[in-house]
Parts: C-alpha cells; sequence; structure tokens
C-alpha cells in the first residue's frame, strides 16, 4: 500500500507499507523409524513459511523558490518464520572410520546405532520432512532513519547525507535434515551502523566537465551469540564473536568532453580502515575445558589502506552507436574470522593463541578490464549491447565451512585467478504494446594459483579445486505484453525465464581420497531454469484512488534441482543437506495506491 499525499506547504509526505505472509512449503510429519529412538517429537506443522511486515515513511521539506531540499526517510521491517529446510541429500555408509552414522562401523563414540542418519537421506525435493522438536525459527528487526540535505548553487550541488540502520536477529537451526539430535545451531546477533557523506557535483568549462567529489565516514558493531549442539549434547559450544569497523574514505569523479563525440572519465577512491575483534568459546559439555575469552584488544587492530583508480573512454560513433573502454581497480576489506577455532600456544608473534584473530585475512584485490558496444536500431525499437571483460583477481577471500569443532568456517587469501567473460543484453519493441527482453552471458574462471598446506608444505593445488558460484553460462528472457486499455484500466501479460549453468557451491577439492571428506562434486549443483507468469490490472479507478489486481505463478514447470549445499565434512560422516528452490506456487497480488 502506497499513501502519496498532497503538498502541505513546504511538507509532502509519502506513506507505504507491505504484509507477507505464507504458509510453509514443507509438512512436518513425525518421525517414521522407530528404530531412532533419539528422535524428538514434531515441532509445529510446517516450515519454509515467510510472515512479514515492512513499513517505510518519506518526508520531503522544499520551501517555494528555496535551493535548499531535505529529504528524510525512515524504514521499518519484521519478520517471525520458520526457516529453509535443509534436507539431508548424503551421508557416507560404506563403513569406513570417518562414518559414524553407519551401524557396521564399530568402536565410535556417536555411533550409527545411536543415529542412523541414512534412513533419511533422500536427493530429491521432498515435500514433507520429520526435524527436531526443538525450536525452529527466524527473527529479525531492523530499522533506520537517513536524512538528505542538499543545496543547489547552480552550477554545483553540494549535499549531506546522514544514515543510521539497526538489525536484531535470531535463529535457531535443524542442520542436519531430520528428526535425529546431530546438528542445532543458533545465532542472536545485533548490529549497528552511521555513516555520513558530504558531496558536491557539478559543471564547469561550458557543461564540457561534470565532476563528483566526496568524503565518506563509515561505522558499525556487531555481536553475535552463538549456542550449538551436536550428537544429543555430547559436543555442545557457546561460540560467541563481535567485531568494531571504522572506515574513512575520501573520492572524485570528472567527466570531459573532449569532442562532441569523444569522453574521458578518470575517477579515484582512497579509503582507510580499522577493524577489532573479540571472541569467546566455551566447550559446556566438558567444564575441564577452560574457555577461551579473548576480549576487544587481545589482538592488535586490523588497519587497511588502498587507493583505487579508474579510467574509462567512451566514443559516440553515431548517434546510436556507442563504444567504451574501461579500467578500474577494485578493493575488498580484509578483517577476521570471527568464527576460528583455531587456538593454540601462545607463541610471540600471536601472545593470544588465536591464529586466526592475529593474522587476520587480507583484502582482495581485482584489476578489471572491459570492452563494450551499446547500440540502438530501428528508431529505437531494438537496442543491443555488447560487453566483455577481463578481471586478474589477487588474494582471493574464500570462505571453507570445516564443521570442526564448533562448526565454523575459515577464510583465507589462498587463490590468485583469472576471470573473463562476455555479456549480450538486447530489448526489442516490435509494436508499442510489446516489450521483449533478453540477456546472454558467459564466463570462464580459472586459478592461476591456489596455495594450501599439504603434509605441512604449502603447495599449488590449483588444477584440484573449483571454483565456487560461477555458472559457466547464465540466460534470460522477459517479454511483457499490453492486452487492452481503456478508463477501466490497463491489462498486462508478463512472464520471464531465467537460466543458470550447473556449478560449484564450496571451493573444495575436486578429487580427495576418502568418500567422507569435502568433495566438490557432492555439492555441487545442476543448475535450473525458473520461469514465472504474471496477469495485471493496474490504474483502475477506485474511489479517487488507483489500484491494482494481479494473478501469478512462480517456478511454473516445477523446477527442483538444489541451489545450495552444506557438506559437513568427515567429522559427520559425510553429512550434507541441500536447500531448495521454492517449488511452484500460485498468488494473488491487491495494491491500492492513494
Amino acid at each position: 500500500m502506497v499513501l502519496d499525499l498532497p503538498a502541505f506547504g513546504p511538507f509532502s509526505l509519502k506513506l507505504s507499507g507491505q504484509v507477507q505472509k505464507r504458509d510453509g512449503f514443507i509438512k512436518v510429519v513425525p518421525n517414521p523409524y522407530p528404530q531412532a529412538f533419539l528422535a524428538g517429537p514434531p515441532s509445529g506443522d510446517r516450515t519454509n513459511d515467510l510472515d512479514g511486515k515492512s513499513a517505510m515513511v518519506q518526508l520531503r521539506f522544499h520551501p517555494e523558490g528555496s535551493a535548499f531540499t531535505a529529504d528524510y526517510m525512515f524504514d521499518y521491517s519484521k519478520f517471525d518464520q520458520r526457516p529453509d529446510y535443509a534436507q539431508l541429500v548424503r551421508v557416507n555408509k560404506n563403513g569406513l572410520p570417518q562414518d559414524i552414522f553407519d551401524p557396521n562401523s564399530p568402536g565410535y563414540a556417536f555411533g550409527g546405532a545411536f543415529f542412523p542418519l541414512n534412513l533419511y537421506v533422500n536427493p530429491q525435493r521432498q515435500s514433507s520432512a520429520s526435524i527436531d522438536g526443538n525450536p525452529l525459527y527466524e527473527r529479525s528487526r531492523t530499522y533506520g532513519h537517513a536524512l538528505t540535505m542538499a543545496l543547489d548553487l547552480g552550477d554545483a550541488t553540494i549535499k549531506s547525507i546522514t544514515a543510521y540502520r539497526n538489525l536484531k536477529w535470531s535463529d535457531r537451526l535443524d542442520l542436519d535434515g531430520s528428526p535425529l539430535p546431530v546438528a542445532y545451531t543458533g545465532r542472536d546477533t545485533s548490529f549497528y551502523s552511521w555513516s555520513q557523506e558530504l558531496q558536491a557535483t557539478g559543471k564547469a568549462l561550458d557543461n564540457k566537465l561534470n565532476y563528483v567529489t566526496g568524503l565518506f565516514y563509515y561505522k558499525e558493531k556487531a555481536e553475535t551469540l552463538g549456542p550449538q549442539s551436536f550428537f544429543g549434547g555430547g559436543s555442545a559450544f557457546q561460540s560467541d564473536y563481535g567485531s568494531h569497523t571504522e572506515a574513512f574514505a575520501a573520492y572524485a569523479q570528472v567527466d570531459y568532453n573532449l569532442t562532441d563525440a569523444f569522453k574521458v572519465t578518470v575517477g579515484a577512491r582512497y579509503t582507510h580502515e580499522k577493524k577489532d575483534v573479540r571472541r569467546y568459546l566455551q566447550v559446556l559439555n566438558n567444564p575441564a575445558t577452560p574457555a577461551v575469552n579473548l576480549p576487544y584488544g587481545s589482538v592488535p587492530d586490523a588497519k587497511y589502506n588502498n587507493f583505487s583508480p579508474a579510467l574509462t573512454l567512451a566514443y559516440q560513433a553515431t548517434r546510436d552507436i556507442n563504444f567504451y573502454a574501461r579500467f578500474a581497480q577494485g578493493f575488498k576489506s580484509g578483517g577476521f574470522n570471527g568464527e576460528t577455532n583455531d587456538f593454540r600456544a601462545p607463541t610471540a608473534a600471536c601472545p593470544t593463541g588465536a591464529i586466526e584473530l592475529c593474522n587476520p585475512y587480507r583484502p582482495e584485490k581485482v584489476d578489471s578490464y572491459e570492452i563494450g558496444l551499446k547500440t540502438k536500431f530501428a528508431d529505437g525499437r531494438v537496442i543491443l549491447n555488447f560487453a566483455a571483460f577481463w578481471d586478474e583477481h589477487k588474494d582471493i577471500q574464500l570462505s571453507v565451512f570445516t564443521a570442526n569443532g564448533a562448526a565454523s568456517s575459515i577464510v583465507k587469501n589462498a587463490a590468485k585467478a583469472r576471470m573473463r567473460g562476455l555479456e549480450i543484453e538486447t530489448v526489442l519493441h516490435p509494436v508499442d504494446a510489446l516489450t521483449i527482453n533478453g540477456s546472454l552471458a558467459f564466463l570462464d574462471p580459472k586459478y592461476k594459483s591456489y596455495i594450501e598446506a599439504v603434509n605441512g608444505v604449502d603447495t599449488n593445488v590449483a588444477d584440484n579445486r573449483a571454483f565456487p558460484h560461477t555458472p559457466k553460462t547464465t540466460a534470460s528472457v522477459g517479454a511483457d505484453l499490453r492486452v487492452a486499455r481503456g478508463d477501466w484500466g490497463r491489462l498486462n501479460l508478463n512472464g520471464d525465464l531465467s537460466y543458470v549453468a550447473s556449478y560449484y557451491t564450496f571451493p573444495y577439492a575436486l578429487v580427495t581420497a576418502n568418500p567422507s571428506d569435502q568433495n566438490a562434486n557432492n555439492t555441487r549443483s545442476k543448475g535450473r531454469t525458473i520461469v514465472n507468469l504474471r496477469a495485471a490490472v493496474s490504474d483502475v479507478p477506485l474511489g479517487g484512488t488507483k489500484a491494482e489486481f494481479a494473478l501469478w505463478v512462480k517456478n511454473l514447470t516445477k523446477e527442483s534441482n538444489p541451489t545450495n549445499f552444506i557438506d559437513f565434512g568427515p567429522g559427520f560422516g559425510g553429512l550434507t543437506v541441500g536447500y531448495f528452490p521454492d517449488p511452484r506456487t500460485y498468488g494473488v497480488t491487491v495494491g491500492v495506491k492513494f
């Protein structure tokens, strides 16, 4: 719902809100296997539901005839729902020592006789599931304030942009996809950030030169409390961490028209960041094990400085044909892995013994080269654009889930890589009532090096590591048809199809010696094709307002290939869960704009 009120004096006000509610896709059923005697009763009747509310207030102050404008925005959202089902798609049942779930594997503290997960394995999408009796939920509350003040000085505009955000998040997750108490984790997170930006934009030299320059300051604090329980409480942890970040940046960009057809754009950004971290880890089921308690200041702050330039050359060959070439350097900040479980004896280099905290991961940097062509034909009824790029990455930040101790990930700068690709996009208007759009992209990633310790020796294993989340081909096509229009409103039919080729989800080894090891092929998505359709009647007069009524269907063809996985590795007998796209759903949307 949107309420756009008439201006009252120098003020104008816009209110909007949304309510989202959906029953869960997965029906929760009682445990069907009596031999799994540790299984708990079902928790609730469904999961994968949606229950959210959001609202926004936008207030503008602009005195008539004044060069000053102030825009204030407040947004608020709240969600209280049950999480996506982590479906068990694999465990290792071959009786090797790493297989803790096979009843034929003797001599393990948590043997398969207690946790026969193999009973629940199903690689195909399920519509019903038996899961833990522990509470399962995802709850969040987010709000933010933003104030933008602008002063128009004619050839220049001065802006002040102030923003504050606050988040609280809490969840409890059953990560093993069964009613057995194998992996139950939670997070209770609080976060806030504050930023201030001063910006100047303008024109000069008879409008041949356009510029933007500014200063930016950012500050945030985040805290997470993480209760974790594994194997019925046989392994239980309180895993907490927090961080502070403070950043400052200065940037500038200039566009200069050397001729009517040739334009040069030069830009740069300087960034300085400082971060610190705290870590608390307690083994709850072993009081004799001392807790790790590293408060803020226990390890040196991580500090980063970066200067990133950019250059673009654009040539307007004709009114409808534009060539461009671009070079830019990118910077992704380094930081601490607050989840680390790597605690060793203190040394002179690391007095706390927290190896990953004493050695934070480095920034990731990229040199990006791109050339492109933008064209229009048939009086603008055909738009066709091409772009080719070549990126050189250094110190790629890779998050690798290990499931060791308090199930955590490690973040490392293991790799250098080359990534190149080609993108094609088009928009067609064969008739006024019909718009067709499409895109096609090809991606070719390759590690140039991937350094990892093998038997204590740093080794280049680039030929045996997967590149995560890089499908070689992606494509999409969509169409919007205006069927009819009149005093009663407008009827449109539209649809879209998106295709994603297969891809790996983790940078694991492609070939492993042990069936329970984390192998990239065990968590490879086959890709997917999603088709959505929608019919809408909009601009319907309704008592001085306008309404919209829409019927829609999502995932028309019932695409069911998993989109993501979690592989718990040998410590959990190769336990792997998959997350599937939403099934085919139908719906009705009603909107009113006042």
